[in-house]
Protein backbone atom coordinates (compact mmCIF):
# COMPACT_ATOMS: atom_id res chain seq x y z
CA UNK A 1 0.00 0.00 0.00
CA UNK A 2 1.54 3.47 -0.63
CA UNK A 3 1.60 5.99 2.14
CA UNK A 4 -0.05 9.64 2.33
CA UNK A 5 2.43 11.91 0.19
CA UNK A 6 5.41 13.43 1.89
CA UNK A 7 4.88 16.73 -0.48
CA UNK A 8 2.83 17.86 -3.15
CA UNK A 9 3.61 16.39 -6.49
CA UNK A 10 5.76 19.29 -8.70
CA UNK A 11 6.68 19.55 -12.39
CA UNK A 12 4.79 19.89 -15.42
CA UNK A 13 1.45 18.62 -16.12
CA UNK A 14 1.89 15.38 -19.08
CA UNK A 15 -0.71 16.83 -21.59
CA UNK A 16 0.57 20.33 -21.78
CA UNK A 17 2.52 21.17 -24.52
CA UNK A 18 6.06 20.50 -23.78
CA UNK A 19 7.08 24.53 -24.62
CA UNK A 20 4.78 25.73 -22.97
CA UNK A 21 5.06 24.06 -19.76
CA UNK A 22 8.95 24.97 -18.89
CA UNK A 23 8.47 27.94 -20.55
CA UNK A 24 5.81 28.39 -17.39
CA UNK A 25 7.64 26.50 -15.21
CA UNK A 26 11.13 28.68 -14.96
CA UNK A 27 9.25 31.79 -15.28
CA UNK A 28 7.28 30.66 -12.26
CA UNK A 29 10.56 30.74 -10.90
CA UNK A 30 11.70 34.19 -11.33
CA UNK A 31 10.11 35.75 -8.19
CA UNK A 32 11.77 33.18 -6.06
CA UNK A 33 15.17 33.87 -7.73
CA UNK A 34 15.03 37.73 -7.72
CA UNK A 35 14.34 37.34 -3.75
CA UNK A 36 17.36 34.47 -3.57
CA UNK A 37 20.30 36.90 -5.18
CA UNK A 38 19.17 39.43 -3.41
CA UNK A 39 19.37 38.03 -0.34
CA UNK A 40 22.91 36.21 -1.48
CA UNK A 41 23.91 40.36 -2.68
CA UNK A 42 23.48 41.03 0.85
CA UNK A 43 25.66 38.70 2.02
CA UNK A 44 23.27 36.33 3.87
CA UNK A 45 24.41 32.71 4.02
CA UNK A 46 21.62 31.05 3.80
CA UNK A 47 20.29 33.88 0.70
CA UNK A 48 23.84 32.06 -0.68
CA UNK A 49 23.25 28.88 -0.65
CA UNK A 50 19.79 29.12 -2.00
CA UNK A 51 20.77 31.67 -4.51
CA UNK A 52 23.19 28.76 -5.87
CA UNK A 53 20.10 26.48 -5.54
CA UNK A 54 17.98 27.88 -7.40
CA UNK A 55 20.55 28.58 -10.38
CA UNK A 56 21.46 24.97 -10.55
CA UNK A 57 17.51 24.02 -10.81
CA UNK A 58 17.26 26.76 -13.27
CA UNK A 59 20.36 25.54 -15.24
CA UNK A 60 18.91 21.70 -15.46
CA UNK A 61 15.54 23.05 -16.92
CA UNK A 62 17.19 25.27 -19.11
CA UNK A 63 19.51 21.99 -20.00
CA UNK A 64 16.03 19.93 -20.31
CA UNK A 65 14.57 22.65 -23.10
CA UNK A 66 17.59 22.90 -25.20
CA UNK A 67 17.10 19.38 -25.41
CA UNK A 68 13.07 18.96 -26.40
CA UNK A 69 11.55 22.36 -27.31
CA UNK A 70 14.01 25.07 -27.68
CA UNK A 71 16.76 26.22 -29.46
CA UNK A 72 19.94 24.41 -27.66
CA UNK A 73 22.46 27.33 -28.25
CA UNK A 74 20.21 29.94 -26.44
CA UNK A 75 20.04 28.18 -23.51
CA UNK A 76 23.40 26.53 -23.50
CA UNK A 77 25.05 29.90 -23.49
CA UNK A 78 22.81 31.36 -20.89
CA UNK A 79 23.55 27.71 -18.86
CA UNK A 80 27.13 28.81 -18.82
CA UNK A 81 26.11 32.30 -17.95
CA UNK A 82 24.08 30.63 -14.43
CA UNK A 83 27.44 28.51 -13.90
CA UNK A 84 29.95 31.43 -14.07
CA UNK A 85 27.05 33.07 -11.28
CA UNK A 86 27.18 29.83 -9.12
CA UNK A 87 30.61 29.88 -9.31
CA UNK A 88 30.63 33.24 -8.26
CA UNK A 89 28.73 32.08 -4.78
CA UNK A 90 30.79 29.10 -4.29
CA UNK A 91 33.78 30.77 -2.08
CA UNK A 92 32.10 32.08 0.11
CA UNK A 93 29.57 29.19 0.25
CA UNK A 94 32.70 26.84 1.07
CA UNK A 95 34.28 29.13 3.58
CA UNK A 96 31.14 29.60 5.58
CA UNK A 97 30.64 25.67 5.83
CA UNK A 98 34.10 25.32 6.88
CA UNK A 99 33.80 27.63 9.51
CA UNK A 100 30.78 26.31 11.23
CA UNK A 101 32.01 23.27 11.47
CA UNK A 102 35.22 24.33 13.12
CA UNK A 103 33.19 26.56 15.56
CA UNK A 104 30.88 24.10 16.33
CA UNK A 105 34.06 21.96 17.27
CA UNK A 106 35.55 24.22 19.42
CA UNK A 107 32.33 24.89 21.46
CA UNK A 108 31.97 21.40 21.77
CA UNK A 109 35.67 20.61 22.30
CA UNK A 110 36.83 23.24 24.72
CA UNK A 111 40.43 22.84 26.84
CA UNK A 112 43.58 22.17 25.49
CA UNK A 113 42.40 20.13 22.55
CA UNK A 114 41.57 23.24 20.31
CA UNK A 115 44.86 25.47 21.02
CA UNK A 116 45.26 26.97 17.87
CA UNK A 117 42.16 26.34 16.07
CA UNK A 118 41.39 30.46 16.93
CA UNK A 119 43.86 31.06 14.01
CA UNK A 120 42.23 28.65 11.78
CA UNK A 121 38.64 30.62 12.38
CA UNK A 122 40.16 33.58 11.59
CA UNK A 123 41.28 32.62 8.35
CA UNK A 124 38.59 30.84 7.75
CA UNK A 125 36.46 33.95 8.42
CA UNK A 126 38.85 36.34 6.19
CA UNK A 127 38.32 33.45 3.21
CA UNK A 128 34.62 34.26 4.15
CA UNK A 129 34.37 38.33 4.01
CA UNK A 130 36.65 37.42 0.33
CA UNK A 131 34.33 34.96 -0.76
CA UNK A 132 31.33 37.09 0.16
CA UNK A 133 33.07 40.39 -2.24
CA UNK A 134 33.15 38.37 -4.83
CA UNK A 135 29.89 37.29 -4.60
CA UNK A 136 28.26 40.65 -4.24
CA UNK A 137 30.60 41.84 -7.02
CA UNK A 138 29.04 38.98 -9.41
CA UNK A 139 25.70 40.23 -8.01
CA UNK A 140 25.77 44.03 -8.05
CA UNK A 141 24.48 46.68 -9.79
CA UNK A 142 22.13 45.40 -12.43
CA UNK A 143 23.26 42.23 -12.34
CA UNK A 144 20.49 40.36 -10.79
CA UNK A 145 17.79 41.83 -13.07
CA UNK A 146 19.78 40.85 -16.03
CA UNK A 147 19.92 37.30 -14.89
CA UNK A 148 16.10 36.94 -14.72
CA UNK A 149 15.99 39.75 -18.01
CA UNK A 150 18.01 36.34 -19.80
CA UNK A 151 16.35 34.09 -18.55
CA UNK A 152 13.54 34.88 -19.80
CA UNK A 153 14.40 36.04 -22.89
CA UNK A 154 15.75 32.60 -23.56
CA UNK A 155 12.25 30.98 -23.41
CA UNK A 156 10.59 33.38 -25.92
CA UNK A 157 8.46 31.89 -28.42
CA UNK A 158 10.99 32.66 -30.94
CA UNK A 159 13.42 30.27 -29.98
CA UNK A 160 10.86 27.32 -29.89
CA UNK A 161 12.03 24.81 -32.59
CA UNK A 162 9.32 22.19 -32.05
CA UNK A 163 7.64 22.15 -35.85
CA UNK A 164 4.85 20.12 -37.21
CA UNK A 165 4.93 17.76 -39.49
CA UNK A 166 4.03 19.11 -43.31
CA UNK A 167 2.04 16.28 -44.19
CA UNK A 168 -0.99 15.88 -40.85
CA UNK A 169 -0.96 12.47 -41.51
CA UNK A 170 2.74 11.97 -39.45
CA UNK A 171 2.84 12.63 -35.97
CA UNK A 172 5.79 14.62 -34.17
CA UNK A 173 6.90 14.90 -30.07
CA UNK A 174 5.44 17.84 -28.78
CA UNK A 175 3.65 17.04 -25.50
CA UNK A 176 5.73 16.79 -21.90
CA UNK A 177 4.45 12.59 -21.98
CA UNK A 178 6.43 12.63 -25.55
CA UNK A 179 9.68 13.70 -24.19
CA UNK A 180 9.60 12.68 -20.71
CA UNK A 181 11.32 9.49 -20.84
CA UNK A 182 13.62 10.37 -23.63
CA UNK A 183 14.83 12.92 -21.43
CA UNK A 184 15.05 10.99 -17.86
CA UNK A 185 16.97 8.11 -19.71
CA UNK A 186 19.08 10.85 -21.42
CA UNK A 187 20.12 11.80 -17.40
CA UNK A 188 20.22 8.54 -16.10
CA UNK A 189 22.82 7.46 -19.03
CA UNK A 190 24.91 10.44 -17.71
CA UNK A 191 25.20 9.30 -14.32
CA UNK A 192 25.74 5.58 -15.06
CA UNK A 193 28.95 6.55 -17.02
CA UNK A 194 30.46 6.65 -13.95
CA UNK A 195 30.86 2.96 -13.55
CA UNK A 196 33.81 2.52 -15.35
CA UNK A 197 34.90 5.83 -13.21
CA UNK A 198 34.37 3.13 -9.96
CA UNK A 199 35.87 3.36 -7.56
CA UNK A 200 36.41 7.33 -7.48
CA UNK A 201 38.65 9.85 -5.87
CA UNK A 202 36.89 12.70 -4.10
CA UNK A 203 36.70 15.03 -7.28
CA UNK A 204 35.21 12.16 -9.29
CA UNK A 205 32.57 11.75 -6.38
CA UNK A 206 31.96 15.15 -6.73
CA UNK A 207 31.10 15.15 -10.34
CA UNK A 208 29.02 12.30 -9.63
CA UNK A 209 27.28 14.15 -7.38
CA UNK A 210 26.27 16.78 -9.58
CA UNK A 211 25.10 14.55 -12.30
CA UNK A 212 22.76 12.89 -9.76
CA UNK A 213 21.21 15.94 -8.70
CA UNK A 214 20.97 17.13 -12.65
CA UNK A 215 18.90 13.78 -12.53
CA UNK A 216 16.88 14.48 -9.64
CA UNK A 217 16.01 17.92 -10.57
CA UNK A 218 15.10 16.29 -13.95
CA UNK A 219 12.49 13.17 -11.92
CA UNK A 220 11.38 16.36 -10.24
CA UNK A 221 10.49 18.41 -13.39
CA UNK A 222 8.21 15.50 -14.92
CA UNK A 223 6.63 14.45 -11.48
CA UNK A 224 3.45 16.10 -12.57
CA UNK A 225 3.59 13.50 -15.63
CA UNK A 226 5.00 10.11 -13.79
CA UNK A 227 3.72 10.50 -10.30
CA UNK A 228 6.07 7.35 -9.05
CA UNK A 229 9.12 9.38 -9.97
CA UNK A 230 8.55 11.35 -6.67
CA UNK A 231 10.16 8.73 -4.62
CA UNK A 232 13.45 8.38 -6.67
CA UNK A 233 14.05 11.65 -6.48
CA UNK A 234 13.69 11.51 -2.77
CA UNK A 235 16.52 8.50 -2.73
CA UNK A 236 18.69 10.62 -5.60
CA UNK A 237 18.01 13.66 -2.62
CA UNK A 238 19.84 11.62 -0.06
CA UNK A 239 22.36 9.98 -2.22
CA UNK A 240 23.43 13.90 -3.13
CA UNK A 241 23.47 14.74 0.20
CA UNK A 242 25.96 12.08 1.32
CA UNK A 243 28.47 12.79 -1.40
CA UNK A 244 27.95 16.72 -0.25
CA UNK A 245 29.23 15.66 2.96
CA UNK A 246 32.05 13.72 1.77
CA UNK A 247 33.19 16.23 -0.26
CA UNK A 248 32.83 18.95 2.56
CA UNK A 249 35.30 16.68 4.76
CA UNK A 250 37.70 16.26 2.14
CA UNK A 251 37.53 20.13 1.25
CA UNK A 252 38.67 20.97 4.86
CA UNK A 253 41.02 18.22 4.91
CA UNK A 254 42.63 19.57 1.55
CA UNK A 255 42.66 23.55 2.34
CA UNK A 256 44.09 23.31 5.94
CA UNK A 257 46.71 20.96 5.06
CA UNK A 258 47.57 22.91 2.27
CA UNK A 259 47.83 26.45 4.67
CA UNK A 260 49.91 24.53 7.17
CA UNK A 261 52.23 23.59 4.80
CA UNK A 262 52.87 26.81 3.48
CA UNK A 263 53.06 28.53 6.96
CA UNK A 264 49.76 29.94 7.03
CA UNK A 265 48.73 28.82 10.20
CA UNK A 266 50.55 27.09 12.74
CA UNK A 267 50.61 23.40 13.37
CA UNK A 268 49.17 22.67 16.73
CA UNK A 269 47.87 19.44 18.78
CA UNK A 270 44.42 21.00 18.35
CA UNK A 271 44.88 21.35 14.09
CA UNK A 272 45.84 17.64 13.79
CA UNK A 273 42.86 15.92 16.66
CA UNK A 274 40.18 18.41 14.00
CA UNK A 275 41.79 17.03 10.98
CA UNK A 276 42.46 13.34 12.20
CA UNK A 277 38.15 14.01 13.24
CA UNK A 278 37.31 15.27 9.56
CA UNK A 279 39.57 12.34 7.95
CA UNK A 280 37.79 9.59 9.95
CA UNK A 281 34.30 10.94 9.64
CA UNK A 282 35.35 10.94 5.43
CA UNK A 283 36.15 7.36 5.88
CA UNK A 284 33.29 6.11 7.70
CA UNK A 285 30.84 8.11 5.44
CA UNK A 286 33.02 6.42 2.25
CA UNK A 287 32.65 3.02 3.67
CA UNK A 288 28.67 3.02 4.34
CA UNK A 289 27.75 4.82 1.65
CA UNK A 290 29.80 3.54 -1.70
CA UNK A 291 27.43 0.82 -1.71
CA UNK A 292 24.33 2.90 -1.84
CA UNK A 293 26.08 4.95 -5.10
CA UNK A 294 26.66 2.14 -6.48
CA UNK A 295 23.52 0.60 -6.73
CA UNK A 296 22.44 3.78 -8.50
CA UNK A 297 23.96 2.45 -11.38
CA UNK A 298 22.68 -0.86 -11.02
CA UNK A 299 20.20 -3.11 -12.51
CA UNK A 300 17.65 -2.67 -9.92
CA UNK A 301 17.65 0.65 -9.82
CA UNK A 302 16.99 0.60 -13.82
CA UNK A 303 14.08 -1.41 -13.31
CA UNK A 304 12.53 0.68 -10.68
CA UNK A 305 13.22 3.49 -13.02
CA UNK A 306 11.50 1.84 -15.84
CA UNK A 307 8.56 1.08 -13.51
CA UNK A 308 8.11 4.35 -12.42
CA UNK A 309 8.00 5.90 -16.02
CA UNK A 310 5.41 3.35 -16.38
CA UNK A 311 3.40 2.45 -13.13
CA UNK A 312 0.04 1.76 -14.34
CA UNK A 313 0.69 0.82 -18.04
CA UNK A 314 -1.77 -1.97 -18.06
CA UNK A 315 -4.96 -0.10 -17.01
CA UNK A 316 -4.09 2.59 -18.84
CA UNK A 317 -3.97 0.86 -22.01
CA UNK A 318 -6.24 2.10 -24.94
CA UNK A 319 -9.14 -0.71 -25.15
CA UNK A 320 -8.55 -1.81 -28.77
CA UNK A 321 -4.10 -2.31 -27.56
CA UNK A 322 -6.13 -4.53 -25.04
Amino acid sequence: MIGPAIAPLRGVNADAKMDEALRDDVRGRMSKLRKRLKKAHRGKSKGIHDARTELRRIRSELDTMGHTAFDERVTSELCERLHDTERALAKARDADVLLCNLESYIEKHKGAATNGLDEVCARLDKRRKTGLKEARAALGGRSRAAIVRAVKRATKPKHVVIAQPKNPAKAAPELVRHFTHREVWRRYDALRAFDARLPADGETLHELRSVCRELRYTLETFEGASPDLAPIARDLHERQDEIGELHDHELAIELLERWRAKGKIAPSRGLDAYLERRAKARDELRRMAESRWLSLLGAKFRLRLSRALEPRWESDMHPIAA
